[in-house]
């Protein structure tokens, strides 16, 4: 095993210390394979962080006497800093070649080809971005109107599941965040389920309930029957058991998958949502719900932003969406209008700011059983990057799972609406009459 990638790394940074930003993306002290090198680059790692010096003298001030002695060394045999990119390069193959064979030897001790994966997972590259020019960016922006383009009126991303929403926001789209959220009995799981239906192959994970569970949905979904008839066969009508093996044999052609592990962290969600998209590219991933991904303090409000956080950076790396359900403080338990507003969420600044689009979910025969809105679902648009607020509406049918858009019904006058947005936005859909092009554009070089 050669050291020197290592030397020169070490030895440039010493040298000049602004050579730590060509590899600060690049690589960390676990990289280095000799544990002195690691404690060194980490302490320098730390101290240029912090705006200091780092040299051999500074070491020394600073206690360190046996790094101080190293680093006059390394200073001493090494002074270019004009290939430290390519140095640490070498250092990153040769960290990855070791990680590999280590993976091998614990590859070979598993027991199953899950934990083989998750072996696998953890050893994957380090990803990197590297910058991009205006023409790169005028690319991406041409290639993303003309797929609006192509969309002739109807959804450029991924399809919500309900029309009049996907009027509203274009369905989820590619990279972004998209936090759901409601009080209890809302209808959160449905509409997720809805949403997993429209977008094709997803990945949900469902930390409350069992994929069985959460499959009688889907059949009472797909079949448009009531789910006691599933889950009290017995006082089901003589019909409802052909009823459901219909409905059964054809929601099992839906490309859905499920983990149901009760606790799983953030960093696991990450990692079986990448091991997933690599055996074969997501359209989609859910997460259900935030209040339930496990973590260490659980009474430091600050983590669940750390894990909208890396869920958005998920997103981004997969190049999906990603739909996060949430629930609300109880606050909007003590308004007249219990309509669900941005302040409602958990820790509402560090997630509002992490998520794409805030969706509130709110049904009024929740609160008015006899009322006029008795029957319908508002999603209730909070907050979108790309695009205006509103109120989608649909028909409330969760005796079988479903929601079904409509228009807004008529009812007496209310209270103006808590994001001050207007309502009744209904999908305009079009069947799609081909692929247009953008004038002026050549659609092969974007």
């Amino acid at each position: 095993m050669s050291l020197d990638a290592e030397y020169a790394v070490l030895g440039a940074v010493l040298v000049n210390n602004d050579c730590f930003w060509k590899v600060a993306d690049k690589i960390g002290p676990e990289d280095f394979a000799e544990p002195i090198h690691r404690r060194l680059f980490a302490l320098m790692r730390d101290e240029i962080r912090a705006g200091r010096t780092v040299d051999f003298i500074t070491l020394l001030d600073a206690g360190e006497t046996e790094l101080s002695e190293y680093a006059a060394q390394l200073a001493s045999t090494q002074a270019s800093i004009a290939n430290v990119a390519a140095y640490a390069d070498a250092v990153v193959r040769q960290a990855e070649g070791r990680r590999l064979r280590s993976a091998g030897a614990k590859i070979a001790a598993c027991g199953s080809f899950e934990e083989a994966q998750a072996v696998l997972a953890e050893v994957r590259p380090r990803q990197t971005q590297a910058l991009k020019s205006m023409k790169d960016g005028l690319r991406e922006m041409v290639e993303a109107l003309q797929r609006r383009y192509d969309a002739d009126g109807t959804v450029s991303g991924v399809p919500t599941g309900l029309e009049s929403l996907d009027a509203l926001t274009s369905g989820w789209q590619a990279g972004d965040l998209a936090i759901v959220a409601a009080r209890p009995s809302m209808g959160k799981t449905s509409f997720a389920l809805q949403a997993a239906i429209a977008a094709g192959r997803t990945l949900m994970f469902s930390l409350e309930m069992t994929t069985g569970r959460l499959v009688e949905r889907l059949v009472a979904n797909v079949g448009r029957l009531p789910l006691r008839w599933i889950l009290f066969p017995l006082d089901a009508p003589d019909d409802a058991s052909a009823r459901v093996l219909a409905a059964s044999t054809e929601a099992a052609k839906l490309p859905l998958l499920f983990d149901d592990t009760a606790g799983l962290t953030v960093d696991a969600i990450c990692s079986r949502a990448r091991q997933a998209h690599m055996q074969e590219p997501l359209n989609l991933v859910v997460v259900d719900h935030l209040g339930l991904i496990s973590r260490p303090g659980r009474h430091d409000p600050s983590e669940l932003g750390q894990i909208t956080t890396q869920l958005k950076a998920l997103a981004k790396a997969l190049g999906i969406p990603v739909l996060l359900l949430c629930q609300l403080n109880r606050g909007v338990e003590s308004r007249n209008d219990k309509r669900p507003m941005l302040s409602d969420l958990r820790d509402s600044g560090r997630i509002e700011e992490d998520a794409d689009t805030v969706i509130g979910l709110y049904r009024d025969e929740y609160y008015h059983k006899d009322g006029p809105l008795a029957g319908y679902l508002e999603a209730i648009v909070l907050k979108q990057r790309q695009g205006e607020l509103g109120t989608a509406w649909a028909r409330s049918m969760l005796s079988m799972m479903r929601l079904e858009s409509c228009d807004e019904p008529e009812r007496p006058a209310e209270p103006a609406s808590p994001i001050g947005g207007s309502r009744g936005f209904q999908a305009r859909g079009r069947a799609p009459t081909g692929s247009r092009h953008l004038p002026g554009t050549d659609r092969h070089h974007g």
